[in-house]
């Protein structure tokens, strides 16, 4: 009797290990992966973006969470920061919203945000529609010869691909409090997945977007800090599957 009670308890409980094991492996899967890793910054102040996958299974996509981290320079009290985000804009992803963490926002912090899609793409057209300096200074008459119209659609559909191609996204992030940031996250950032990707595209070998970031900072009493260093981000779309695994051991 003795034994058969000891074999069911074993049994019980490798039965809720595997209930368990499982809806903790979804839930990592879920949540900010850790930051590769990052090179001593010495005395520099630095500011870090986040890692994340957020592929639910072949082209499914979450939003992608991505931290906001803060490294003090040693003995600077940080009373503001200016983070530029930038990205290819043809790759999938857009900027949704970025908020700060709670302790640091009751702390009496203030979040400014920027977007500029497609930003270069729209003043390479804004520049290409400019006419010569001495040409429209003349006041002469221009004409402009089309080809084809199916030739002079193509053309266009090709400039503007080109065009997207080359446009960069950017999100200025402004984050400032005269009391000081605290060392940690400080903020949190929300990136969507807008583009229609096949799996073929994706697949389960890496596939990164990078997110540059270029910082600048100043102390609480507004001057300069020059020692400052940026680290990129990621948004790796490729799918990694769960593994679920349960071991039952009887003899």
């Amino acid at each position: 009797m003795r034994m058969t009670k000891i074999r069911f308890s074993v049994l019980a409980a490798l039965f809720v290990g595997c209930l368990v094991l499982p809806s903790q492996l979804v839930f990592s899967q879920e949540t900010d992966q850790p930051h590769p890793e990052v090179p001593p910054a010495g005395d520099a102040l630095q500011v870090t973006l986040g890692r994340d996958s957020p592929n639910l299974g072949g082209n499914v996509f979450r939003d992608a969470f991505l931290s906001f981290t803060l490294s003090n320079a040693p003995g600077i009290a940080t009373g503001k920061i200016i983070s530029d985000i930038s990205f290819p804009s043809s790759e999938g992803i857009a900027f949704d919203r970025a908020e700060l963490t709670p302790d640091v926002e009751a702390a009496g912090a203030t979040l400014e945000i920027e977007v500029a899609e497609g930003e270069e793409a729209s003043e390479a057209g804004e520049e290409g529609a400019e006419l010569p300096p001495d040409l429209e200074a003349s006041g002469a008459p221009v004409e402009i010869e089309m080809a084809g119209g199916e030739e002079a659609s193509e053309a266009g559909e090709e400039g503007e691909t080109a065009q997207e191609e080359g446009a960069t996204s950017r999100v200025k992030i402004t984050i400032s409090n005269d009391k000081g940031l605290p060392d940690g996250i400080i903020a949190n950032l929300v990136f969507k997945v807008t583009k229609e990707f096949t799996f073929e595209e994706v697949g389960t070998d890496e596939h990164l977007i990078t997110l540059d970031n270029s910082v600048s900072a100043w102390a609480t009493d507004e001057k300069e800090i020059t020692d400052v260093m940026g680290e990129p981000g990621g948004i790796d779309l490729a799918y990694a599957p769960v593994v679920f695994a349960c071991l039952f051991y009887m003899h």
